[in-house]
């Protein structure tokens, strides 16, 4: 499969516009121990 580069670049600018969003809202946040719950259910 075949992915373009803008497309990876859209996914992790998304990612650090959540993850900042989220330090603003919760400072304690840790997105990757979030994250790693959910895909583990």
């Amino acid at each position: 499969m075949i992915i373009q580069p803008r497309l990876v670049f859209y996914k992790k600018l998304c990612y650090l516009y959540i993850e900042n969003i989220g330090k603003q809202l919760y400072p304690q946040l840790d997105l990757w121990k979030t994250v790693k719950l959910f895909l583990e259910n």
